[in-house]
């Protein structure tokens, strides 16, 4: 096997050979290679410093769970170069896709404390609050704002789709499972046995 510099000038991503590694249809020259996320710490020096990128600079997440970012805070030109990055990042590395998740806005709480890693300036970092979440009886449920899926949710989806260079596939999904999504939301002290009617 040759030598593996990244970030590379020319890949040559399979998604399709990739898949039927995984499902152990074929055997790999080398491991197939898979992150769940990239976080923006190591991503902005490897895109402005390795790759001669500018970054992206998007809006801190903070009352929604998971996923990159939330598109009501960002201009439609910072969204798309935003996934310009995402899509060079992940071809450039040598990844056989571009994983990027999004999230439905469903608020709820955060701890809050300065990001501490030197590569984001001025930034925060959030963690899951684990006290109480915005649910924890009938009555907050029924005033939760539960969100509507809107076409314009897809857009990131569908820019990704449409710039994917040749070999190079996309892996979504929501950010956070189903069981996160319920604890993050009802706590993890038991909260939800105020539910009794």
């Amino acid at each position: 096997m040759g030598r593996f510099i990244v970030p590379l000038e020319k890949p040559k991503p399979n998604i399709e050979h990739w898949v039927k590694v995984i499902k152990g249809e074929e055997a790999p020259e080398r491991p197939p290679m898979v992150e769940y996320l990239v976080d923006n710490a190591v991503m902005k020096p490897i895109l402005a410093q390795m790759m001669g990128r500018k970054w992206v600079a998007t809006s801190e997440k903070k009352e929604y769970m998971g996923g990159q970012m939330d598109m009501s805070y960002e201009s439609m030109e910072t969204i798309r170069r935003w996934l310009d990055n995402q899509i060079a990042f992940w071809y450039h590395m040598g990844y056989d896709f571009v994983r990027v998740e999004v999230s439905l806005p469903l608020p709820t709480q955060s701890r809050i404390t300065k990001d501490t890693s030197g590569q984001a300036e001025g930034a925060n970092r959030a963690w899951a609050e684990t006290e109480i979440g915005p649910i924890h009886d009938w009555k907050t449920y029924e005033k939760y704002p539960w969100p509507m899926v809107k076409d314009s949710d897809f857009f990131i989806h569908e820019y990704i789709t449409s710039h994917l260079p040749d070999g190079l596939g996309f892996i979504t999904c929501h950010a956070g499972g189903i069981y996160e999504q319920v604890w993050r939301l009802l706590s993890q002290h038991g909260h939800v046995l105020h539910f009794a009617r």
